[in-house]
């Protein structure tokens, strides 16, 4: 049973790099494989009975300073599930929603947050910032949001909204105070 689960596993991470498998991919699947996937459109999902085979946690961020704050984050939400989904905001929405640039490209913070232990993959935000597009596709059973985050209005789903409340050893990490600590 635990093969069948880290097969469902690397086919959910397939599926979500190009929002579905491609059919050059599908045709170097197993047949093993091939059970487990429905087609629509163009392109191959697991079929829902395969993807309820395993727990899967959705949480995002800047990542344009790492630090420990968001390690310990990522730790908290990898301990819920098979499968961490990070999504990594684009530069326009840090630019919305935190009025200052990105320091790196998202590209730079997307595969440094990928490389993380914790993460078993790194998206990049939704164009125009969709964060309801992105639950759409990634279809979680959590959705977890550090202790300095707040979730969006009305947000609603077939998953468990995750509110961490503890700080990181009682200090409060934030990259805009580290941004501010290194201006002085």
């Amino acid at each position: 049973m635990q093969d069948r689960r880290e097969l469902i596993k690397t086919l959910y991470l397939l599926q979500l790099q190009h929002n579905g498998i491609e059919a050059h991919e599908f045709d170097h699947l197993e047949d093993v494989d091939v059970s487990l996937l429905e087609k629509h459109n163009s392109k191959y999902f697991l079929k829902r009975d395969a993807r309820k085979m395993i727990k899967v946690a959705l949480t995002g961020g800047v990542f344009d300073i790492l630090h420990y704050g968001h390690l310990y984050t990522l730790q908290k939400a990898k301990a819920l599930a098979d499968v961490l989904v990070v999504v990594v905001a684009r530069d326009e929405t840090i630019a919305l929603r935190k009025n200052r640039k990105a320091i790196h490209s998202l590209e730079h913070r997307r595969r440094l947050v990928d490389s993380l232990k914790p993460v078993d993959i790194a998206l990049a935000g939704y164009p125009g910032g969709s964060f309801k597009e992105m639950l759409d596709m990634v279809q979680p059973d959590f959705v977890v949001f550090g202790y300095d985050q707040k979730p969006p209005e009305g947000l609603k789903g077939n998953f468990k909204v995750i509110q961490l409340k503890e700080s990181v050893d009682g200090q409060e990490l934030k990259t805009s105070e580290i941004i501010r600590q290194l201006e002085l």
